[in-house]
């Protein structure tokens, strides 16, 4: 119990540093701000194309990364 406790405490750790860096950079590039954004954005891709999601969380991040992993796998494995 104590281990799912510190999983638990762990995984919001992460997840709230997670959003202020996304929040910090999305600042930074003005578009955090209504109005004032300045063309410049970070998006990911993934084996779908480019996300643009309204909010992008820590959890997606790493289905991201899984699936980017799975699909290296695959590309190696068949090509």
């Amino acid at each position: 119990d104590a281990e799912a406790q510190r999983d638990a405490v762990a995984k919001q750790v992460y997840s709230k540093i997670f959003d202020d860096i996304v929040a910090f950079m999305n600042d930074t590039l003005g578009k955090g701000k209504q109005g004032s954004g300045n063309g410049k954005y970070i998006g990911m891709l993934d084996i779908f194309g480019f996300e643009d999601m309204p909010k992008n969380g820590f959890e997606q991040m790493f289905i991201n990364l899984t699936n980017e992993t799975i699909q290296q796998l695959f590309n190696d494995v068949f090509f």
